[in-house]
Order: structure tokens, then sequence, then C-alpha cells
């Protein structure tokens, strides 16, 4: 057997990938150099090639430069580049269906082929297993601490059924991903995260959750921003209908400043799901905010609201954009109503205690800041979320010394320090630039 052959993953032929490469071959999308590209690159894998599938090789072959320099031309590259794009697009619209994938990850020149995930391929062989996993994501959808933490209960149980069980661990890993931005120490979840990211992607090298919570991880607790972009794209590439790996790639991008192409992953994440779930909407809503969309934020909270008064990220969300387009009454009331049904959470408290300052009642927003810094002996209590008040109360020093707190307890919400406008009040200040050097964030 051919070492092409055997490297193909169990249930693909030689024969299913070349009928996948003619149907990406005729599809609209691809012509000119992309398509000559691909043909090269898949055929030579084919053919037990892929290790002559070298930049020079292309150049010499495809390009048709008889000379090539690989530190001063870049031809190749951004053939590639625009080759991940087609595949990416093509995916996304006519090919959302095909059972074979075409992955190209950045920097490597030699597709790999997988089989397109269904629930047949991904449920265990235990129903009970399932069906545990089923509640648990119903669970993991509120958000909660306490509801985050039943899914965990139910997971763990899920794996007690069967061990083998890759989505499982996966979720395990996205649930103590969000446990990091609901009231638990990053450095306490992130570890239990990483350690079932692990186990799932041991089991299923391709679980497209798994590589999403990577790239969150990679972002938001270790600021490896370029290792997480590769993560989140590779976990679109596996799943198109996977709505959290969009969701998660949208938090990124607007993390480095792009706006657009956040709000462009929050409406694939919508048509991901044949009815968009409360969770995605909030989440769509949460970036259209941030990236200045606040009408479009608005109608689509509004509308939530009717559907489920008592979500609280909703109110949440809410609160803070009223506040932004200059309606604070409105605004305290939707915040004080998120801090009740989130259960007293510390980041919403801390953007009703931000409210209060930035309307000029700073004896409430000091109150709720004590508070705040008072349960921190007791419990985890983000230490942006301190700096955030201080900052809307004008204790500049304290802010940046709170923000050296949360730089060092690697919390989640300085991933959005461009973007989160409780950090607003921060960033006239000569420190401000200092510190997004430090997290990686100044040159993006």
């Amino acid at each position: 057997m051919s070492k092409a052959l055997d490297s193909l993953p169990s249930g693909i032929s030689a024969d299913d990938v070349h009928k996948q490469l003619v149907r990406i071959l005729n599809s609209p999308g691809f012509s000119g150099l992309s398509a000559q590209l691909l043909d090269y690159i898949v055929k030579n894998t084919l053919a037990g090639r892929a290790e002559a599938i070298t930049e020079r090789a292309i150049a010499l072959k495809v390009l048709g430069k008889e000379t090539y320099n690989t530190k001063s031309d870049a031809s190749v590259r951004m053939a590639f580049q625009r080759l991940r794009e087609k595949l990416r697009e093509y995916y996304y619209r006519d090919g959302n269906n095909d059972s074979v994938l075409f992955l190209l990850a950045v920097g490597c020149y030699t597709p790999r082929f997988r089989r397109n995930r269904t629930i047949d391929t991904i449920r265990p062989r235990s129903e009970k297993a399932w069906d545990l996993y089923i509640e648990a994501r119903r669970l993991w959808g509120r958000r909660t601490p306490k509801a985050l933490r039943s899914a965990i209960a139910y997971l763990e149980q899920a794996l007690e059924e069967e061990d083998t069980f890759a989505d499982a661990h996966a979720a395990l890993a996205e649930c103590y991903a969000f446990l990091s931005l609901s009231g638990q120490a990053p450095h306490e979840v992130m570890p239990l995260a990483k350690r079932h990211v692990d186990a799932a992607l041991s089991l299923d090298e391709d679980n497209p959750t798994a590589h999403a919570v990577r790239g969150f991880i990679a972002c938001a607790y270790d600021w490896n921003w370029d290792e997480a972009e590769v993560e989140f794209e590779l976990a679109i590439a596996l799943d198109r209908r996977s709505t959290s790996a969009y969701c998660w790639y949208a938090s990124y991008l607007v993390a480095v400043g792009r706006n657009s192409e956040a709000i462009l992953q929050c409406r694939r994440a919508q048509a991901s799901e044949t009815s968009t779930s409360l969770v995605t909407n909030s989440h769509v809503a949460k970036i259209l905010h941030v990236a200045g969309e606040h009408d479009r934020a608005l109608n689509l909270l509004i509308h939530m609201i009717d559907e489920a008064p008592t979500f609280f990220l909703t109110h949440w969300h809410l609160g803070l954009i009223l506040l932004q387009m200059g309606q604070p009454d409105r605004a305290i009331l939707e915040l004080q109503s998120a801090v009740e049904l989130s259960g007293q959470m510390p980041s919403v408290l801390a953007s009703l205690a931000f409210a209060r300052a930035a309307i000029g009642e700073r004896e409430e927003a000091q109150r709720l800041l004590k508070q705040l810094i008072d349960r921190r002996v007791k419990e985890y209590v983000a230490a942006s979320d301190v700096a955030a008040i201080s900052g809307a109360l004008g204790a500049l020093d304290e802010a940046f010394w709170w923000l050296d707190q949360a730089r060092q307890e690697r919390a989640i919400f300085l991933t959005w320090l461009k973007a989160w406008p409780l950090f607003g009040p921060l960033r006239a200040d000569p420190r401000y630039q200092d510190f997004l050097k430090s997290i990686g964030l100044l040159l993006h």
C-alpha cells in the first residue's frame, strides 16, 4: 500500500478524494491559480509525493518561476493564503454538506483529508452517555456558574459511561473555560480546560470544539494570539456548523480590532443554527455592541428579552448599550436585573458599579467597589473588574495597580482590553500602551 493511501483516514478512499477534488474545481468560486494549486497538491499527495510539495517546487510547477527566492518572494505563501480563503468560502457555501473535507493548515503545503462530522460520527455507543451529554449542553447554554457546574457533573457522568467519548471531554473543556469568565480563578479552571482539550484530541485529533477551546485558551490565558487564530480557523474548517467555533473566533477578532470580520463570524454562527439560540444571539449582540453597531445590537436584545425575559446576558448587554447611548436610567434598571438574574456574578456587578460612576453616582459606585474587593477574600473576583471601576471613578493609579494584579491572575477580560467599554477611561493614560504590549495586544 502506498504511503498516501496508508495515511488516509478510516472511511475515506483515494476515489473519495478525487471526486471531492472534481467537485471543488467545478464549483463557481474556483478557477485560475487557486484551482491549479489545489489540483497540484492534492494529486501529488495522493500519489505519495507529499514530501516533494515544497515552496520552490510550487513556484516552478504551478507559478512557472524558474528561480525563486523564499526570503524575498512571498508569492507562493500569498497564493496559499488565497487558496485557504477559497476553501473556507467553498465549504461555507457550496460544500457545507460534502462528506470529505480538504484542510490546509497555515504554514503547511500538504493537504489533509477528513470526513465531515455528522451526528452519526460523534454519537457514542452508550445511549445514557449521549443523554447526559445533551442535558449538559442544555445547562451550558444558561451560562451561569451554577448551571456550568451542573453541566460539568453531567459530563463527568457521561465519561463514566463511555470514557472514549471525545465530545464529552471537549464540552468539559468548554465549561471550564466559561467558568473563567463566570467567577472562578483562571489559574484554577484553565489547566482543567487544557487537560480536557488534550484528552479530546487524543481520542479525536480533529475535534472542532477542542480546537476552538484551545484557541480561546491560547489568546485569553496564554496570550499567544497567532496560535489562537490558527486553532480557530482549524476548528471552523473541521465543522462549518460549529456555532461555538464561530463565536470564539468572533471574540478573538474583536480583541485584535478586526470588527468587521468579527461581525461576519457572528452572522455565520447565526446561520449555522436552524433556530438561533439565545446564547448565540447574546454573543452576536455583544460583538455588535463593542463594534459600534449599537442600534442593531439594541434591536436584537429587545427581541431576545421578549423571548426569554430571565436570561441575564440579555439584560447585561442591553444595560451597557443603553449607557453608551445616553439612556442612564434604563441602563441602571437593566444592569440591576442582570445582577439579580446572574446570582450577583462579579463581572455583572462591576458593570453596574461602572455605570453608577459614569453617571456621577460616586458613593454608590464606591460602595459596590468595596463590596467586590471584600468578596475577593472568599471568592474569585477578577482584578480587571476592580480596575475598570477604579478607572471610571478617576482613580487611575489604583486602576493600573489592579490591572497589574489582573495580569498576574491572567484575568480573562484583559483579552478585550481594547474593546470592552468598561476599560474606556484607561485608554488615554500613557501606561495603557505599555500594558497592551505586555499581553501581546499592541501589535494586533
